[in-house]
């Protein structure tokens, strides 16, 4: 679902790792992310992305969009802040780091092996395959 996500909306790795539930609005397609400068902007996904984030979000209204397959630590030094763990679950936000292992053991197992490629590659790769595809930005200001 990250990767669509990411292909569909032309947007940064860290924005979309970053969106909470409250940031999205399923009824218009796109949610409200902070861009690099600060700004609010909103991005656009497509029909089948659409379909798929309510399978992924399963009656959760709060919290991490995207996350970790573990629950969070409670205390110490790498229990991470309220706002980024999930209320329900218990879950904590998807890290960018732990985003590209999971995205490059899944390019590993292709055939045949791709040539280097980090999350961010990937995700300026969607951004400009998304863009050349659509005759819409993907990118409005809110």
């Amino acid at each position: 679902m990250l990767w669509r996500l990411l292909y569909d909306t032309a947007a940064r790795a860290e924005e979309i790792l970053s969106l909470n539930v409250e940031d999205l609005d399923l009824e218009f397609r796109r949610a409200r992310v902070v861009s690099k400068g600060g700004a609010l902007e909103y991005v656009h996904w497509a029909t089948a992305t659409a379909r798929l984030l309510p399978r992924l979000l399963t009656g959760r209204t709060a919290g991490p969009v995207f996350l970790a397959d573990r629950r969070a630590p409670a205390s110490g030094r790498r229990a991470p802040a309220s706002g980024d763990v999930c209320p329900i679950t218990g879950r904590g936000r998807l890290s960018y780091p732990h985003a590209e292992y999971l995205f490059k053991t899944r390019l590993s197992r292709a055939r045949p092996a791709p040539a280097r490629v980090d999350l961010a590659s990937a995700a300026a790769f969607g951004a400009a395959a998304s863009r050349a595809s659509r005759p819409h930005r993907a990118r409005t200001a809110g």
